[in-house]
């Protein structure tokens, strides 16, 4: 008689929502480093970039949306700062 094999340690998943979600997370945390520091540097141009690149990610992060604000105001964008459309 055979028993059945249990696998007791299944194949890691790498990209679960939990793991996706932590990565997601550490990338805007980074995004959001660069865009203080472009800021501090008064390099607009970056610091608009980065804090775009974390809307993209999360149209909801209130950081991100008061330094494309700033960043905006600078560099006389005539567009205010909104979170994407998605």
């Amino acid at each position: 008689m055979q028993a059945d094999v249990v696998d007791k340690h299944p194949t890691p998943t790498y990209y679960s929502s939990i793991m996706a979600s932590e990565r997601i997370q550490r990338r805007i945390d980074s995004l959001l480093d660069e865009a203080d520091q472009a800021i501090a540097n008064e390099d607009w141009t970056t610091g608009a970039s980065r804090a775009r690149a974390v809307l993209w990610l999360d149209s909801e992060t209130s950081d991100a949306l008061a330094h494309l604000a700033a960043a905006e105001r600078d560099t006389g964008s005539s567009q205010p700062a909104q979170a994407s459309p998605f």
